[in-house]
């Protein structure tokens, strides 16, 4: 009886992983309807993250087209995740992290460094920040084109004037809150 039970249960954990992957393919095809692609891009948010790195077709296909990475503070992204999703996905071009309180100069040193394709990046709000993480994205990412940094109270001129020399295509820059801006 034994046996018959180790045996059930091996047979239910591959019908669960393959009712899984078939769940996520669904999710693929089903609701992006771009293409795998287009599917791919869309994988923004943490939990479209997770997903695709808990299956292993998904995980195979899912770096090379991730462009775009949107995390909300009730997701609790912090320093560690940071540095695995920069690891993970090097071709980001779009970081949104409005509000992250978690979100400190590694956070951002972390993407700088390892996503240099980064074009738009919002840090609104992530009051941890410093002038650290505004030179670590000019020194890093010289695709930037956005940034914002309003209420990153802890941002100087000095930072700013970093960025503007690092990042030639530089367009806009929001530093409204910025108490530590004097020009």
């Amino acid at each position: 009886t034994s046996g018959k039970l180790n045996m059930s249960a091996s047979l239910l954990a591959a019908e669960e992983e393959e009712q899984a992957q078939l769940d996520a393919t669904g999710l693929m095809h089903g609701a992006f309807r771009g293409g795998l692609a287009g599917a791919m891009v869309c994988l923004a948010r943490a939990d479209h993250l997770r997903l695709a790195e808990s299956c292993r077709i998904l995980r195979r296909w899912t770096t090379p087209f991730v462009r775009t990475w949107t995390a909300r503070p009730w997701e609790g992204v912090g320093d560690p995740p940071v540095a695995q999703i920069a690891a993970r996905f090097p071709m980001l071009q779009v970081v949104d992290v409005r509000n992250c309180r978690r979100f400190t100069d590694a956070s951002v040193a972390a993407l700088a460094a390892g996503c240099p394709k980064l074009t738009s990046v919002d840090l609104c709000g992530c009051n941890d920040i410093t002038d650290a993480s505004v030179e670590a994205l000019a020194a890093g990412c010289p695709k930037l084109t956005n940034v914002n940094l309003w209420f990153c109270n802890r941002i100087t001129d000095t930072s700013v004037t970093t960025l503007a020399a690092g990042c030639p295509q530089l367009t806009r820059v929001d530093l409204r809150g910025c108490g530590e801006i004097n020009d």
